[in-house]
């Protein structure tokens, strides 16, 4: 059913390292149990169900970081699904985590209002630049921000180089 499920913390991996850990033992558990690779959704509902517990034991800390899941369904396509600390989780055609997570969202809702479903791979990264620099405010350099990306011919997060990225930068300012 699914290739791989690859996670992306919002912040970075060591920032809350027993989530990473818990999503692995999870995949594992469920692989030698079916025999497949588990779905990003069942791992969202589990990551989601773990950071619920928590919120019931006044021993316990709380996650304090947002987990973002994405993964390539070989029967439904790609699927991104964001846990938060408090045990919920939602999925999304875009999304944003962090200090201004309602205004990048809403841009991005605007941005992406008609044509999400047939985005290209340079639209999408496009699209998400744009946002990041509406929400900010500030027009950014190439080596000013870092992006990953995930597509169905490479299912694994990858970096964009600073090359890349700037003729994403390029092609935004002369479309404007």
């Amino acid at each position: 059913y699914q290739r791989r499920v690859h996670g992306k913390q919002w912040y970075q991996r060591r920032v809350h390292g027993k989530q990473w850990y818990q999503r692995r033992v999870h995949g594992g558990d469920f692989k030698y149990q079916n025999g497949f690779e588990i779905p990003v959704k069942y791992m969202a509902e589990k990551m989601a169900d773990h950071n619920q517990f928590y919120t019931q034991h006044a021993y316990k800390r709380v996650p304090a970081a947002t987990m973002m899941l994405a993964a390539i369904d070989e029967e439904v396509g790609p699927r991104l699904y964001m846990v938060d600390p408090a045990g919920h989780f939602l999925g999304y055609k875009a999304v944003a985590s962090g200090q201004k997570e309602q205004d990048a969202m809403n841009t991005l809702e605007k941005m992406l209002k008609d044509k999400i479903d047939d985005l290209s791979y340079q639209d999408a990264v496009e699209t998400a630049i744009e946002s990041l620099q509406k929400v900010i405010g500030v027009d950014f350099k190439s080596n000013e921000v870092e992006i990953s990306v995930v597509t169905t011919e490479n299912p694994r997060f990858r970096l964009l180089s600073q090359e890349e990225i700037d003729g994403f930068l390029t092609a935004i300012t002369e479309r404007d």
